[in-house]
Order: structure tokens, then sequence, then C-alpha cells
């Protein structure tokens, strides 16, 4: 998410860990690692990557359902990778996604897992 400047504190990016039901508030981890209790309304989503404009994203990729933090603890089925597998090359066959590192525009053929996570998972 990102916080508007009218909102303290200012216009950071953050992620929203966690609901806090007895403040009524996100519990929002900024950038620099700092956590605040943020209202609903002071929160901004990040806008989404141009490739979700031209494409239709199935709903449910549009929701992220949990978060776990031990990356040992993460894991997901063939068939999810699968059907993720499917999204990108029809994005790739409709977008053009230039990797910020190479320059290269990215096809079916050439994408790595850096450019999936950097498009399409985070």
């Amino acid at each position: 998410v990102l916080l508007p400047s009218t909102a303290s504190p200012n216009g950071q990016r953050g992620v929203c860990e966690r609901w806090d039901d007895k403040d009524g508030r996100w519990l929002v981890k900024l950038e620099g690692g700092k956590v605040e209790g943020v209202r609903p309304e002071h929160l901004q989503p990040e806008k989404p990557q141009a490739w979700m404009k031209t494409n239709v994203v199935p709903a449910r990729y549009r929701k992220k359902r949990c978060s776990i933090k031990d990356t040992a603890k993460r894991g997901v089925s063939l068939q999810q990778l699968e059907e993720l597998g499917v999204l990108i090359e029809g994005v790739l066959e409709t977008t053009d996604i230039v990797d910020g590192f190479s320059g290269k525009r990215q096809t079916w053929q050439i994408i790595n897992l850096y450019t999936i996570c950097a498009y399409f998972v985070e």
C-alpha cells in the first residue's frame, strides 16, 4: 500500500500485515521496518501493473489470501504453477514487459523467476 501524504507517516510505502479489531486499524509494516497502526481511509493501494489494465486477471489472483513469513513453509501445487504459467504466457503475448535489468522485452522463452516475481507475484 501507499500511504497518502495527508496521513501519518506521510506517503511511505508499506505492507498491511494484519487487522487490529481493537483499534480499527491495519498494522502496516513500513519500508524501514517500523510497524504503524493506520485507519483504512488513510490507505491507498499501489497502482496495479500496467498489464492488468489490458488483460483479464482471474479473481483468485486479485486477492492475497494469506501471508506466510517463513519461506520454507510456502508451497505451490503443480496445478497452481501451471495456471500461473498460462496467465503469464497470455500476458506476454499481448503486453510489452521490459526487464529493468537487461532492457529486453520479455517473452515466454526468456522470462525468468526474478521478472515473474516482480511483475506477477509481488
